[in-house]
């Protein structure tokens, strides 16, 4: 079970009991008093258990997975179309109040910068929405931005919707494109991995898509330290994890849990593999010639921390806009933004 708290147990009701009891005491001691009304309790693999007699002591009441938290969609599945469409429903609510025939072109620009874009931004920090969704919340804001609430023609629009969503440096009207802008914002999950601020974003289940992965491969420079991530499962070969790279060689690696620098003393890694194994194949030498080329210009520096540099930054640290910019690198640069 899984409470609003992000607290857990098994499901027993000495357990549920217990950390009731926990709650109650710490917001009698603190002051900090957990308001049950305002909390729930989520059920996982609870088949054949009877719910009613393990939560009678706990009250608090009981949800299901789709849910919020924090106003984000939490999910024990994939996410679909449908949990989107509060988000959409957002934007229109928004569009209903406003007299598009009272507010000039500048005024919408400023709207749907402002409101209809920015009230997305949270959603897809943490969130990868379908593409469906975004083309929809893409269509109103291009309907509102050149027809404002009358009916959108493509006459009315000046300025084709690829170009109105560049930055104004690169041709285009400044307002964000939210698939690259959503991109950007969790770039700095991998960022902040790299700086060691965190372990869990190593998980391959993070919203970072293969695209965001090998732009972040693409924009830092790393360099290997006294770091003892994993060798196989850490994406520190230009943003590939070496697993991925040898995926039969690591299968027959007989240590899957070494250490960058464990795995790279010595090339231990090489004596790791069993050449004995019934499934090597001519597949498996071919990996393991590949993985050996991405590890050979490699340099360890032991008696160092580890380095990453942000290249699309001059202090080299990472920022969303800087990540946001960078994927319109090859579009032509104008500077009409400051002469008008």
């Amino acid at each position: 079970m899984q409470m609003t708290r992000q607290s857990s147990s098994k499901p027993n009701k000495k357990d549920v009991t217990a950390i009731a009891d926990i709650l109650t005491k710490f917001g009698e001691v603190t002051g900090f008093k957990t308001k049950f009304g305002k909390s729930s309790v989520i059920p996982i693999r609870c088949q054949g258990v009877d719910l009613d007699e393990v939560l009678c002591a706990f009250p608090a009441r009981r949800a299901h997975f789709p849910t919020k938290y924090l106003g984000l969609l939490l999910s024990n599945t994939r996410l679909r179309r449908i949990d989107f469409q509060p988000l959409i429903n957002k934007a229109v609510s928004k569009l209903t109040v406003w007299n598009g025939k009272n507010i000039n072109h500048a005024g919408m620009s400023t709207l749907v910068k402002a409101v209809l874009t920015s009230q997305s931004v949270y959603c897809l920090t943490s969130l990868t929405a379908p593409k469906s969704t975004l083309k929809e919340i893409d269509n109103l804001r291009k309907s509102f931005l050149w027809a404002g609430s009358e009916k959108l023609t493509g006459g009315k629009c000046k300025v084709n919707w690829p170009h109105s969503i560049r930055p104004s440096d690169s041709g285009g009207l400044g307002i964000l494109h939210l698939g690259k802008f959503a991109r950007a914002l969790r770039l700095r999950w991998l960022w902040k991995d790299w700086e060691g601020e965190g372990t869990i974003l190593n998980n391959p289940d993070l919203p970072c898509d293969i695209t965001g992965r090998l732009l972040f491969a693409t924009a830092t420079s790393i360099t290997i330290g006294d770091d003892m991530r994993a060798f196989w499962s850490s994406a520190w070969l230009q943003g590939q994890r070496p697993q991925d790279i040898a995926p039969n060689i690591f299968q027959i690696s007989k240590n899957k849990n070494k250490s960058i620098y464990e795995g790279m003393q010595n090339k231990a890694w090489i004596r790791d593999i069993d050449m004995r194994h019934t499934s090597f194949s001519p597949q498996h030498f071919m990996e393991n010639v590949q993985l050996w080329n991405a590890l050979s210009h490699i340099e360890l520096h032991p008696d160092r921390e580890d380095n990453i540099v942000w290249k699309f930054n001059l202090n080299g640290k990472f920022t969303t806009g800087s990540a946001y910019h960078a994927q319109f690198i090859g579009a032509t640069v104008t500077n009409f933004n400051c002469l008008i």
